[in-house]
């Protein structure tokens, strides 16, 4: 319980109550006789009955908070009260080295500062290791624009709860995410100091503007000696991305033309375009292309078909992503790196295909495959 925090306690008690002298009423208590801020004291340091020592208040920094039911949630991350953190100058958004994101045979981990639609975020991991599923296979590069194939991995016997299937019929370890220090962000409205919250190491705030980003301004992240060494890493706002409502068409042997809002002024960002078509397929093929930030683009028709041949199930997926990457090699061994993003949903069709979940969504010549989840 309290109790070692019972001189603080009464201390605090004695001067509220000092101060109360005189005086029937105090805006300084609950009704019981006990201080508001004490309530609220011991209601943030105690978990199921246990005191946490880091549950308390210091400085002038926020403490974490904790719900009732012992974990940490989203507002578990430290801000400098008032904004702002002395610091080195952050370098000239211009000029400052992007080195873009990691290969996937090496990514540990990763940090995101995105622009949503509806509020901002910052998230992040950092794995002991590359989680196997996560990797896909290149099958195909055609010019900005490359297709992954998804690994099928089988393990018999099957991997134990604390391991995972790998190529080869290999189980290891699973690479579980890590400590990775005091993680801070400059260069957003406020500065962002955060910790790794238990139970899975994950980095996560919401309670951010949104945007949360300028567009053109440098960004910063760095770390004190966590698992991952010291990191250093930047990134440069982005604009907010806009994209037309109208619906991506994919015809065979025919170039898709897409578009969006180009930026505002002289920027640093690329734009990620992401489909993918063969929803309910066993080795799903995703179509990935990195292009210019310009307003446009052309996927070719030659990974258009290859992406078709792959197959084709249930509802396709579009998005597009304007963003800014760099990456750094960690001492642990693997890759990390930051993304500035602002992403997207876009709705994909094929010329052909109707897809389904249920009969009424099929023309009425027509019935729901349930298994390709196509009108037939």
């Amino acid at each position: 319980m309290l109790w070692k925090y019972a001189p603080f306690v009464l201390a605090l008690s004695a001067l509220l109550s000092f101060s109360a002298c005189g005086s029937e009423d105090s805006d300084l208590s609950d009704g019981d006789g006990d201080s508001v801020e004490s309530a609220e004291l011991e209601e943030s340091a105690e978990i199921d009955g246990d005191v946490d020592d880091e549950a308390l208040p210091e400085g002038d920094i926020e403490a974490e908070a904790v719900d009732g039911d012992g974990e940490y949630d989203a507002e578990a991350i430290e801000l400098e009260s008032d904004g702002e953190q002395e610091s080195a100058e952050l370098p000239d958004p211009e000029t400052v080295e992007l080195r873009g994101e990691c290969p996937q045979a090496e990514r540990y981990g990763f940090f995101e500062i995105q622009n949503g639609i509806e509020f901002g975020s910052i998230s992040g991991k950092v794995a002991a290791g590359v989680v196997p599923q996560a990797v896909q296979d290149e099958i195909l590069s055609e010019g900005y624009c490359r297709l992954f194939k998804k690994r099928n991995l089988f393990c018999d016997p099957p991997c134990d709860s604390e391991h995972t299937c790998e190529t080869g019929n290999q189980c290891i370890i699973f690479p579980r995410n890590q400590d990775a220090g005091t993680v801070t962000i400059e260069g957003l409205p406020l500065v962002v100091n955060m910790s790794a919250l238990p139970p899975g190491n994950n980095y996560a705030f919401n309670d951010v503007d949104n945007p949360p980003i300028e567009a053109g301004k440098t960004i910063r992240l760095s770390s004190t000696d966590g698992y991952a060494g010291s990191m250093l890493m930047h990134g440069v706002g982005v604009d907010e991305l806009e994209v037309p409502e109208e619906i991506w068409l994919m015809d065979r042997d025919s170039d898709l033309e897409i578009s969006w809002d180009a930026p505002s002024g002289a920027v640093r960002s690329k734009v990620l375009a992401i489909m993918s078509v063969d929803q309910h397929g066993s080795s799903p093929v995703t179509l990935r292309c990195e292009l210019d930030d310009t307003g446009s683009a052309q996927i070719p028709a030659a990974i258009i078909n290859a992406l078709l041949d792959s197959g084709i199930s249930g509802y396709p997926n579009g998005r597009l992503v304007r963003r800014t990457a760099d990456s750094m090699s960690i001492e642990a061994g693997g890759c990390v790196e930051l993304l500035v993003t602002s992403p997207r949903e876009v709705t994909v069709r094929v010329k052909g295909f109707v897809p389904c979940d249920k009969p009424e969504d099929c023309p009425e010549d027509q019935t729901c495959n349930m298994i390709s989840h196509l009108c037939e």
